[in-house]
């Protein structure tokens, strides 16, 4: 039996969600939508760029938001619908060279002013939110994370509380006890694991993908394919290997520790598990590669560079020697030709 709080999926043939809705019946592995429209329907259509990013979505036949995105996809324009207060909100964002957002310049359709928002990060960390532009504006908010950067508590300079509130393992939201529903006079939207929530379409935007708490899943399909020795990471749409209490996914593409309260730099490259920092996360963050071998044009790269590290350790051995002895003179003005012979005849 199908009830009304259960979704139906349809996918299109490059594994996007195109199509998601409460009113459905299922016959021979296919989904049919009985309802798009009417009380207690929510019906969603998902539209994507050539960029294969999330571009438009409607919600029973309206829109209810819209995104643009710069060269290297990441979201530059969102235009919300906000139905609380029947109006639409236009944001553009602008972005650090480590892929965090700087500053927010918004306008509502109610209200022709611009409104900003200017964030300071400290640590790899997103520290305090500015209500306007900094140097101009004082009107501050401190954020106070979990151990997996979700923002758990935000305050004014004088102490008091305006957002509080607990995450559910995959992200949804959970009220503090003694809350009937979650705490957010400002109406923060980056929530669980640091990553923007777009309230109007009930998802989170990750930088690669976007991702619905609801079901732990993310909307588009991985462009990172997985580990052989991973069955797991080998799931295209599956969050952080389906364990949310360990990782975290900065990126939309690659799960990660994260290293709460210090910064953690990746480890020396081995053969057997390499480790790195992306540009685009936070820096505080161990971005995970699989267990791969390596590319053999790197694996040359490597042994020319063994080579000429000896040939300069042994060039330097012969240098010091160049005094010892007519032969060692010879040796060193001739590059140690004198040795490959000695070796070359057992002499």
């Amino acid at each position: 039996m199908i009830d009304q709080s259960s979704y139906g999926y349809v996918y299109d043939l490059a594994g996007n969600l195109i199509k998601k809705g409460n009113r459905y019946s299922i016959r021979n592995n296919t989904v049919t939508f009985t309802a798009t429209e009417g009380e207690g329907v929510e019906y969603y259509a998902y539209e994507y760029n050539l960029q294969n990013r999330l571009a438009r979505v409607k919600k029973n036949g309206e829109i209810v938001a819209e995104f643009r995105y710069d060269a290297e996809g990441m979201r530059i324009k969102a235009q919300e619908k906000l139905e609380e207060k029947q109006s639409t909100r236009t944001t553009y964002y602008i972005y650090g060279y480590s892929g965090k957002v700087l500053l927010e310049e918004s306008r509502e359709s109610v209200s022709p002013e611009l409104s900003y928002a200017s964030y300071i990060y400290a640590f790899g960390k997103t520290f305090a939110k500015i209500d306007g532009i900094i140097g101009v504006s004082t009107e501050i908010t401190y954020f106070h994370y979990d151990n997996l950067g979700s923002t758990k508590l935000m305050t004014e300079q004088d102490g008091k509380i305006v957002m509080e509130q607990d995450y559910l393992p995959f992200g949804g939201d959970l009220p503090k006890v003694g809350q009937v529903e979650v705490y957010n006079e400002i109406g923060m939207e980056y929530k669980y694991t640091g990553q923007n929530e777009v309230v109007s379409i009930g998802l989170y935007y990750y930088g690669a993908r976007y991702y619905d708490p609801a079901i732990g899943r993310f909307i588009t399909e991985d462009t990172y394919r997985g580990e052989m020795n991973n069955p797991q990471s080998q799931h295209l749409y599956v969050y952080v290997i389906n364990n949310p209490l360990v990782y975290t996914d900065p990126t939309g593409n690659v799960r990660a520790y994260f290293a709460d309260s210090t910064i953690s730099y990746p480890e020396e490259e081995t053969e057997s598990n390499e480790q790195v920092i992306n540009p685009r996360s936070n820096n505080n963050t161990h971005i995970e590669r699989p267990n791969t071998s390596y590319n053999p044009i790197t694996k040359s790269l490597k042994s020319f560079g063994e080579i000429a590290k000896g040939f300069w350790s042994a060039a330097d051995e012969r240098r010091k020697r160049a005094f010892d002895s007519p032969y060692d003179f010879a040796n060193y003005m001739t590059m140690g030709i004198l040795d490959l012979g000695r070796k070359s005849f057992g002499q």
